[in-house]
């Protein structure tokens, strides 16, 4: 590494070099080097966000997006939106405890929110423990969708 010489003290304005005497003083002061600086202490102090659910609520669960859409993709009328209504409307539309938020019979919000759809399909976390849960047909056609794109919402869906 080479080394840089730095501007003598007296090149530097007045208030430079206050700043200069304080700083010097101060590492004078310490009895001991500070703490190295890692990525670690860097981190925002905050609680740490509660553990989602994932495979090891479901250790069977070894399900991934496909990385390419291969051949035509589902068809959101007639293979996605029928898996949807029979597992997940009940919560995620009309008055579901979940439909606030995630009203997946609106086209707009499930595509918005696709990327959530598949890391809950991929973990088994939706349906949750108590319901009916995904079929691997009905698993692999939702995340092959959304492998595709995502796209179909019709005229006819909000």
């Amino acid at each position: 590494m080479k080394a840089t010489a730095l501007a003598p003290a007296s090149t530097l304005p007045a208030s430079g070099r206050a700043l200069v005497g304080l700083a010097v003083a101060g590492l004078l002061a310490c009895a001991s080097p500070p703490a190295p600086v890692t990525v670690a202490s860097l981190a925002p102090t905050r609680a740490p966000a509660p553990a989602a659910p994932g495979p090891s609520a479901h250790p069977a669960c070894a399900r991934e997006v496909p990385s390419s859409c291969a051949g035509a993709p589902p068809a959101f009328a007639t293979e996605v939106r029928p898996i949807l209504g029979r597992r997940c409307f009940g919560c995620h539309a009309g008055d579901g405890e979940a439909a606030e938020s995630h009203d997946f019979s609106r086209f707009a919000t499930l595509f918005a929110q696709r990327s959530s759809v598949a890391d809950e399909v991929t973990t088994c976390s939706m349906p949750p423990p108590g319901k009916a849960g995904l079929s691997e047909d009905e698993a692999a056609t939702l995340l092959r969708w959304i492998a595709c794109g995502a796209q179909g919402g019709g005229a006819g869906d909000p």
